[in-house]
């Protein structure tokens, strides 16, 4: 991570001395994609040019889509004169793996405490449930989970403690509900059990906000805590979710700093975030934050306060960030708790890791996959999941059947069942621009380039971002179905290509002057930044076309090919129509992938490129055609110049 956030080191840039504040104000280019990933809190150093040795550090006191809010001693501001240049490098902040190393260390130090037997459970260690199975009758807050039996045994298994002390896993490939779940048992464990304390974590903030939201639809707010970090603006958060965060309304000197960027604002005042003490946090019998921010709990000793600890997205975190709010929280006691329940789906994007060699050692893995791995929760004899550990959720209301038939296959034993609404999935089964009326995936076959400039070490493909330009051009002249921005997104493995796509899309927005309005807020991002998300009609870039980068790819985790975790989230995504624009040949070479060209091609969805060495020539005149309708949109590969980036392996911070 230190390398990584090294190569954003900003040189000869200036700074403007915000007189009112005090505060310097810095222009960072790529800071809305965490590029590099700053919050509020973290350390800057900044060194005057020429530098003379003398190196000032700054705090961020906030953070915009293009700018850094920074505090520094007053030396610096006496000496600051207009116009002044500075090398300014970028930190990472350690609490995150602080925090980790901590719920490590707990654990090994408490062994005897029973965490271990959550950790690597068995099913000689299990003790009886809280509820009798047979004899425990379920009125759900939501009907739809009544007339799933899926949903409905896995709640009912969570609500009377079957697994314990080993945890209750909920696995959930795409479009399966799993959160939906998840927050049904969480509803039902604070109805029955008065004494309960429930703390629940995700991740990341958004899927945290989720959570908490869904449970206030009939939990009391005076029941919940969204706890927040300090790092987190009152601003970002949904109002609904505002009302029982961790916010304070601040005045006077803090109000005028507040106002500058320190922290979020709101119609009722400045708002800056608070933790409560202990005998606060005592009171609330549902708790929700990110996995991270738990150790403040840790940290206030809530010692094994919590009766049942939910996590969902749990596939997408790291084993030792999964132990933070286990370490030290959970009462492993048993006595009238030890419920610990996992939500996600192992078939996915799992941890974010930068370091190969905590890689190779398998930090990469989640613990949710670690456990899917252990036969307590695999397939028994009789291929079936033990309902008293895992449930499988298999009904998929999210794809069009056709859309699911080669994950479903591939990854999911064929089980998942299509339910989502057939109105809503059918929308694009007659659209003009399908090879074969009736069946909504397309294969365009691009015998493209793929092409770097700079100093990036990152790549694009000219021709298949003028067809992915075309096919967008079509959606939008279609009166039926009609379509917006906001139901399109683009995924694509490599940063530069994304970059591309964005300019296209801001220069056809200009060149319809005004007739495609917000076309240029289509989503465009990597794998990762689609992972949990959902679109009408998803348009997938795959770059590569020469097989000789493969090796590459694979070595560094990049791409599409030989990534069957990547593949997944990227097909799955679309609810209605699915394109992908890419080399054939290239992708063949990949087992999922040529599962899913082999099924398009039967299907009549494969356009293009020919699949075999036939009509080369006619090929190579496409090509051509391509590549002029490109230059008139004045997007050449050496028009801009992005500087240097870090790859294309994403990684997030959490807090």
């Amino acid at each position: 991570m230190k390398v990584d956030i090294g190569h954003y080191t900003l040189e000869e840039v200036s700074m403007r001395l915000d007189s009112r504040t005090g505060l310097f104000r810095l222009t960072v280019p790529g800071l809305a994609e965490n590029r590099p990933s700053v919050l509020r809190g973290d350390r800057v150093f900044v060194s005057p040019l020429p530098i003379c040795g003398q190196k000032y550090e700054g705090y961020v006191h906030n953070v915009t889509l293009t700018e850094l809010f920074l505090g520094f001693n007053k030396r610096l501001s006496k000496m600051y004169i207009a116009n002044m240049r500075f090398r300014v490098e970028f930190t990472i902040n350690r609490l995150s793996l602080k925090l980790e190393h901590r719920a490590v260390s707990w654990a090994g130090a408490h062994s005897d405490l029973g965490l271990e037997k959550v950790l690597f459970p068995a099913a000689q260690d299990r003790i009886p449930p809280f509820l009798p199975l047979l004899q425990t009758d379920l009125r759900c807050y939501e009907r739809k989970v009544e007339n799933n039996n899926e949903q409905l045994k896995a709640v009912l298994h969570i609500v009377c403690g079957t697994s314990r002390p080993s945890p209750y896993l909920i696995y959930g490939p795409p479009g399966t509900g799993k959160s939906f779940t998840l927050v049904e048992a969480i509803k039902q464990v604070f109805n029955r059990f008065k004494e309960s304390h429930i703390l629940v974590c995700a991740p990341q903030n958004a899927a945290a906000d989720l959570l908490a939201g869904r449970l206030l639809d009939h939990i009391p707010k005076d029941a919940i805590l969204r706890l927040n970090a300090l790092s987190r603006a009152y601003g970002d958060i949904e109002r609904k979710v505002q009302e029982v965060s961790n916010y304070k309304s601040v005045s006077g000197v803090a109000s005028r700093a507040v106002r500058h960027g320190l922290s979020g604002k709101s119609k009722q005042g400045d708002m800056q975030v608070e933790y409560p003490n202990k005998d606060v946090l005592k009171k609330k019998r549902v708790i929700v934050s990110t996995l991270v921010t738990s150790g403040r709990l840790v940290s206030a000793d809530l010692s094994s306060h919590f009766t049942h600890i939910f996590i969902d997205e749990a596939g997408h975190a790291t084993e030792p960030e999964t132990v933070i709010p286990l370490a030290g929280l959970l009462d492993t006691q048993m006595a009238n708790g030890g419920q610990v329940v996992l939500a996600g789906d192992p078939q996915q994007l799992g941890p974010i890791i930068r370091s190969n060699i905590a890689s190779d050692r398998g930090l990469g893995q989640s613990l949710l996959e670690r456990y899917m791995s252990m036969e307590l929760y695999s397939r028994g004899l009789s291929g079936e999941f033990n309902p008293d550990y895992v449930t499988k959720l298999v009904r998929s209301f999210r794809s069009h059947p056709d859309i699911l038939e080669v994950p479903n296959t591939c990854f999911y034993d064929n089980e998942l069942i299509a339910h989502a609404d057939k109105m809503q999935r059918e929308r694009f089964c007659n659209w003009e621009g399908l090879p074969r009326k009736g069946f909504p995936l397309i294969f365009h076959g691009v015998n493209g380039e793929e092409e770097q400039e700079g100093n990036s070490p990152s790549w694009f493909n000219r021709f298949e971002v003028m067809q992915l330009i075309l096919y967008l051009e079509k959606l939008f002249e279609c009166k039926s179905p009609k379509i917006k921005p906001e139901h399109i997104g683009i995924i694509t493995p490599y940063h530069k290509q994304a970059i591309k796509i964005q300019q296209a899309l801001k220069a056809l927005e200009v060149s319809h002057k005004g007739h495609m309005k917000n076309f240029a807020q289509i989503k465009v991002g990597s794998v990762e930044k689609f992972q949990g998300d959902e679109r009408e009609v998803i348009i997938i870039s795959t770059v590569r076309s020469q097989d000789v980068y493969l090796t590459h790819d694979k070595k560094f985790n990049l791409g599409f090919v030989r990534n069957p975790k990547r593949f997944n989230v990227a097909v799955t995504r679309a609810k209605a129509m699915l394109i992908i624009i890419g080399n054939p040949a290239v992708l063949s070479k990949d087992a999922s992938w040529l599962s899913l060209l082999t099924f398009i091609e039967e299907g009549g969805g494969y356009v293009g490129c020919p699949l075999t060495e036939e009509d080369i020539e006619e090929d190579e005149d496409d090509l051509n055609s391509l590549q002029e309708k490109f230059e008139l949109m004045k997007i050449k590969a050496d028009e801009v110049s992005e500087g240097l980036l870090v790859g294309d392996q994403e990684w997030h911070r959490k807090e």
